[in-house]
């Protein structure tokens, strides 16, 4: 009779079973990560169709960040104590229900509580995902996690593009059938999570390893770094928002006409789905570049140039009106724009990666904490960026809420250069 022994791993498995496992895990992230950017990039479709406010839509993407970042400490919570894979796969099948519905809703009451529902379950997905790759990978756990990272990243790119592509050619009332393969998808996820626990290796080192004697500069440091992360996702909330209001206005002014129409609607959203996808492809980048080639004990400088020169890029995107006299032909604006808008992305969202590894070896005894801290607890307050920026919309235009963004990228520098780069530098030993 064999004794029953509970492993993070099904017993024997081979390094060819792993990468397959990991991969799975890595493409399910792409797959979950593009299913709100195809909602994000119809936006100016969804505003137009139920005649929602700016502030409706405001309201709309803010929701998205709270409601997918809160819910991540609560779902790691669940995970941890209780079934893993029931939580990411569970995430995935009511994140496609939900998005699969908004070809169907009438108002934006019946899209905010779709929102809502679908972001939670997109959030419930990450940290037992997340927390899997890293398992699976043992020893290259940050390469694994970097990976997915980046999985994530370019899979709202592929959202951001095939929503606007999709309902040119089917109709946003027939939108459920792009979230019909999800089922498959989530069916490969319980597939590769089967079996894999976090209660082994980091869990039981976090309770063998003790607490540094210099524990309070350690923690003074990670909120800091926590601060710095705020400010960097709210920009990227912001800048979703604020990357739809700067496409209609590029198509009112390229079309001469005083408003949108529901084809010049359209139109917008094209255009916003390319700047999204440039946004996301910056971020994707700088994450991969940045978090596999920054030495350690070094990175209190990367955390501060990196951010400043997305600052610049985002500052230079809010005179972009004023370029156009500048340039030769007016229609060089729009690439132009596109990679002011890369630039921005790569200067918030590429420090991140570095955050969280500097967290958790700033913190060896709560490296699950750390991690939380610099993702999901950093995101969840990101809510407030897109409604901060309606307000200075309506209060000083468009220009001003893009400057006021460029000096929150700008102030997670300032909060950056207050960590003590001689606790890094002691740290990466």
């Amino acid at each position: 009779m064999r004794d029953h022994v509970t492993i993070g791993v099904p017993s024997g498995p081979s390094r060819a079973e792993k990468k397959v496992r990991t991969g799975a895990v890595v493409f399910t992230h792409a797959v979950v990560d593009s299913m709100p950017a195809i909602v994000l990039a119809l936006l100016a479709v969804l505003e137009a169709r139920l005649e929602m406010t700016p502030g409706q839509t405001a309201l709309i993407v803010a929701v998205g960040a709270a409601c997918s970042g809160l819910v991540q400490p609560v779902a790691a919570w669940f995970a941890d104590r209780f079934a893993p894979r029931l939580i990411a796969v569970g995430g995935i099948l009511l994140a496609a229900g939900a998005y699969g519905s908004v070809g169907q809703v009438t108002s934006f009451e019946q899209l905010l509580v779709l929102q809502i529902v679908a972001s939670l379950g997109v959030g419930a997905f990450h940290p037992p995902a997340a927390a899997a790759v890293g398992k699976l990978c043992g020893r290259r756990r940050a390469l694994g996690v970097s990976f997915f990272f980046v999985a994530g990243m370019m899979g709202a790119v592929v959202g951001y593009r095939l929503g606007p592509v999709a309902v040119s050619r089917i109709g946003l009332e027939n939108i459920h059938w792009l979230y019909v393969p999800v089922v498959l998808v989530a069916a490969g996820a319980a597939l590769a999570l089967r079996g894999v626990s976090h209660h082994e290796g980091d869990g039981t080192k976090e309770t063998r390893t003790p607490i540094p004697e210099n524990a309070g500069e350690r923690w003074r440091a990670v909120w800091l770094l926590y601060a710095g992360n705020v400010l960097r996702f709210t920009c990227d909330a912001s800048l979703i928002y604020l990357l739809l209001r700067w496409s209609q206005a590029f198509t009112i002014e390229r079309n001469g006409v005083a408003m949108l129409d529901s084809a010049l609607a359209a139109q917008a959203g094209d255009l916003n789905g390319w700047m999204l996808a440039a946004r996301q492809f910056g971020m994707a980048v700088g994450g991969l570049v940045l978090g596999v080639m920054v030495r350690r004990g070094l990175e209190k400088s990367v955390l501060i140039s990196v951010p400043l020169a997305g600052a610049g890029a985002m500052a230079l995107m809010a005179f972009s009106p004023e370029l156009i006299e500048m340039l030769e032909d007016p229609r060089l604006l729009l690439p132009l724009a596109v990679g002011l808008v890369f630039a921005t992305g790569f200067g918030y969202a590429g420090p991140v990666p570095v955050t969280v590894a500097v967290a958790q070896r700033l913190l060896p005894h709560r490296t699950s904490m750390a991690s939380g801290l610099m993702l999901g607890g950093s995101w969840g307050f990101a809510f407030v960026g897109p409604l901060l920026c309606e307000g200075v919309i309506r209060l000083a235009g468009l220009q001003s809420a893009m400057l006021l963004v460029a000096g929150m990228l700008a102030a997670s520098a300032g909060v950056s250069a207050l960590v003590s780069g001689k606790l890094l530098q002691e740290t990466a030993r």
